[in-house]
């Protein structure tokens, strides 16, 4: 089943109990599009969440945040 889209929202909502994590993915060399930017900005805000940007470059970042 395909999920419901919204332009520019994050790539990906990760929750594991409590926590509830935000990515929007990237590859070399490209930057979110004002909106993504936007959605990112705007998820920052609430607390309790986490929210990134991640590129393939990332790779061990990305294992030590979902770690």
């Amino acid at each position: 089943r395909q999920g419901y889209q919204v332009s520019g929202f994050t790539d990906l909502v990760l929750v594991r109990g409590e926590r509830l994590v935000f990515a929007e993915l990237k590859v070399k060399g490209r930057q979110p599009t004002p909106v993504q930017q936007e959605w990112l900005d705007v998820l920052g805000k609430v607390p309790g969440i986490q929210v990134f940007l991640w590129r393939e470059t990332d790779w061990l970042g990305i294992m030590e945040a979902l770690s």
